[in-house]
């Protein structure tokens, strides 16, 4: 999904009486900009309008779902939870940490093997602030890299958005 739009793009940087080729290629530099975060972040920070819940199945098959276990760790941000149709009984579940992005749930008995859960798999629903504006400010810096012959030289995330992104890294586990 893109982080910022076009029309914020151009005011952003002051665009003024945009060709269509030009808007095209800041729709591309968004798109960049936006692939080049996820990436940098090992995350995805907002769902796409009128997405439908995505289902992931852990199992100790493929190495997702440490058996038998009460606490299932997430590999991805999990948003919100639309159902998970494997549940057997009625448990408690715990959502880790209480506020939104889990990485985790616990329940009070052991997760099932395997274990499907249908869901939104996102930092937010929609796209945090700091975010946008560290893909307006790498989707311009990206623009003038775009030589008289179309060559497109290798994009380097600039300092003050490594600082915006940095506090969003995911950490991975020891």
């Amino acid at each position: 999904m893109d982080y910022t739009e076009v029309a914020t793009l151009e005011r952003y940087g002051d665009f003024r009486n945009t060709t269509e080729d030009q808007r095209a290629e800041l729709e591309r530099l968004i798109s960049v900009a936006s692939s080049i975060i996820d990436n940098y972040c090992d995350r995805v920070f907002a769902i796409a309008t009128g997405a439908v819940a995505v289902t992931k199945t852990y199992s100790s098959v493929n190495g997702m779902l440490a058996y038998p276990s009460s606490t299932l760790w997430l590999f991805d941000d999990l948003q919100s939870v639309y159902s998970i149709p494997t549940l057997v009984g009625s448990p408690t579940i715990t959502y880790i940490p209480d506020h939104t992005p889990y990485y985790a749930l616990y329940r009070d008995d052991y997760w099932e093997d395997p274990t499907t859960i249908i869901g939104f798999w996102a930092y937010s629903m929609t796209t945090p602030a700091s975010i946008e504006q560290a893909c307006l400010r790498l989707a311009l810096s990206m623009y003038p890299q775009v030589s008289n012959t179309g060559e497109r030289f290798n994009p380097m995330i600039p300092s003050d958005v490594k600082s915006i992104l940095d506090p969003f890294r995911r950490r991975q586990m020891p």
